[in-house]
């Protein structure tokens, strides 16, 4: 503290840094031991992982949690343009057919029996061994490409 009050500095940002310093033969500082964490400083500094026990413990738990999600969890099996595939709309699950696979992680294009194509993550396609769906449009929803011919 003296020598912050002779070089005309701040005390209390003088008395910041004292306690974010780490105490000889202690790995933690005052601050760290206190509050279980380093005190923000105007120095940047990268965070101690690893060196922190609440970081630790919160690791270990994360771990934990992951093996027991990973216990119930499966890989879909793959999906190749012209599966036959079940797609879940709504609470419904509708017949479709795999168009391409989409630059989405997990996605697909798919066409549907009425001819729309629609975007579907993998998690909500189910593939099946039914026979492939027509997936063309409707007469009633075709455009007609050239205006009639006048009448006489």
């Amino acid at each position: 503290m003296r020598k912050a009050v002779e070089s005309k500095q701040d005390v209390a940002i003088a008395l910041l840094q004292y306690r974010n310093a780490p105490v000889t033969g202690c790995e933690y500082s005052p601050a760290q031991l206190l509050f279980n964490r380093s005190l923000r400083t105007k120095l940047p500094t990268l965070p101690a992982t690893g060196r922190d026990p609440k970081h630790r413990d919160l690791q270990r738990r994360q771990n934990r949690q992951k093996v027991y999600h990973d216990r119930h969890t499966h890989t879909l099996p793959p999906l190749k343009p012209g599966n036959t595939v079940r797609f879940q709309n709504g609470h419904s699950w509708q017949g479709a057919k795999v168009i391409s696979s989409h630059p989405s992680p997990r996605s697909f294009n798919i066409c549907t029996d009425s001819g729309s194509q629609l975007q579907r993550n993998r998690r909500h396609l189910i593939k099946t061994h039914e026979d492939p769906p027509v997936c063309e449009r409707h007469i009633d929803d075709e455009v007609p490409s050239a205006p009639p011919p006048p009448s006489l």
